[in-house]
């Protein structure tokens, strides 16, 4: 109490104890003073579940919260997820995709038809291009034909006609076959973009098929001398592979004759055997036509079998890692091919590369080779192993590469103990 007015005061008799309220109420009259205290126990125990409630509460109503705003926003969002999932499928070739005429959002209507007027308009363009790539090839086989069989005619008495004839006939014949190569590629193309596309797969020897692809790739070069060693990697000469022999030749060559253009000549071709679940450390560069990754060897290989890898090496200068990625897209003629060499490849080689990898659920990519020249890899799926076979089954080991002076170890492979042919 304070001059003699009535006080209260709040304190702890220990440590531990929860707090105390004590009243002084004086009495003048009897010269006395009234004391009284009160716990505050219950009204801490209130305060406390108040406050357990309010944050309970708290938490309840953020949770509702972010809740509803999730539920909100992916009801706002879902036709422009259906709109990213439509671009993603055209952009991988399924050109007739369309997105819902009657989105439920009023809001979205004319997002919808502006999209699929656009997609209906690059369509159309694709196809006109698909079919006038198509006619003008057809339309060019006749007058080539005609053409070839008089070049023909003439090359009989090429030794009859003066020098500055002789030297003119050579010019016409190597820029008519080589353009008679390049409407070959674009019909190989325009089939492709039509899906009319013929594959005929058979399961055979790796390397056999290596081997030999090798030999014709060299033979249609017409330089049988520069012919590159091909290393084999442990284990690869069990491996067989669902491929097309026609279009693996193909793709053989057009790798040889790329190495031969911008490289200086293959110089190894090596086969390396992957286990399964290895990924062959790259995926398909490029597909015919758009340059867009496609690879689907993983899903055709048997169970555990893995992949075999066919790496076409040279000495060149090699590619720009900016560069790889479009290598594979028709008609890429990028810096590179200037300073490769001489350039005298139509722009199709290697797209077409591609594709034919495709069609046999392979993938293709290029990195640099060993020596510090490029490396373009084929990477297959192996469909069964010949155990009791060492894999040379009807092979011509006449025809194999000198190895003298040759490493010990094959270039590209992972065994230290592999053979070279």
């Amino acid at each position: 109490m304070v001059g003699g007015s009535a006080a209260t005061q709040t304190y702890r008799e220990g440590a531990q104890s929860l707090p105390q309220i004590a009243v002084g109420v004086p009495i003048p009259s009897v010269h006395a003073a009234y004391f009284e205290v009160f716990s505050l126990s219950d009204l801490d125990h209130t305060l406390r579940v108040l406050g357990l409630a309010l944050i309970a509460a708290g938490i309840v109503t953020t949770l509702l919260g972010a809740a509803l705003g999730r539920f909100a926003s992916d009801r706002s969002l879902r036709p422009l997820a259906g709109v990213s999932r439509a671009a993603v499928a055209i952009a991988g070739g399924q050109l007739d995709t369309r997105l819902k005429s009657e989105p439920a959002d009023s809001d979205l209507v004319g997002l919808t038809t502006s999209f699929n007027a656009m997609v209906d308009e690059l369509q159309v363009r694709i196809e006109r291009e698909a079919r006038f790539n198509s006619d003008v090839s057809h339309e060019l086989r006749s007058p080539l034909t005609t053409l070839s069989a008089s070049l023909e005619v003439l090359e009989a008495d090429h030794d009859t006609l003066p020098p500055r004839a002789q030297s003119a006939l050579q010019l016409l014949g190597e820029d008519l076959r080589r353009f008679q190569r390049m409407v070959g590629d674009l019909l190989e193309m325009s089939r492709a973009d039509a899906g009319s596309v013929d594959v005929s797969l058979e399961e055979v020897n790796v390397c056999e098929l290596v081997q030999r692809s090798v030999d014709a790739g060299m033979r249609s070069l017409g330089d049988e001398t520069a012919r590159p060693r091909v290393v084999l990697g442990e284990g690869v000469r069990s491996l067989r592979v669902d491929v097309d022999k026609r279009r693996f030749e193909r793709v053989m060559a057009n790798l040889l004759e790329n190495a031969a253009n911008y490289g200086g000549g293959a110089t190894v071709v090596s086969v390396t055997a992957l286990a399964a679940g290895h990924g062959g450390g790259g995926v398909l560069e490029g597909a015919a036509g758009n340059g867009a990754g496609t690879g689907a060897g993983g899903d055709h290989a048997g169970p555990g079998l893995g992949e075999v890898e066919i790496g076409v090496e040279d000495d060149g200068p090699g590619i720009d890692p900016l560069e790889r990625s479009k290598v594979f897209e028709r008609f890429f003629r990028g810096p590179v091919s200037g300073r490769r060499g001489t350039g005298t490849g139509s722009g199709l080689g290697l797209a077409l590369v591609a594709e034919h990898v495709r069609l046999m659920h392979g993938r293709v990519r290029v990195e640099d080779a060993p020596s510090g020249g490029a490396r373009f890899v084929i990477a297959l799926p192996v469909a069964t192993t010949d155990d009791a076979s060492d894999g040379t089954d009807g092979m011509d080991e006449s025809n194999a590469s000198d190895t003298s002076g040759a490493p010990d170890a094959p270039v590209g492979s992972d065994a230290p103990d592999g053979s070279e042919w």
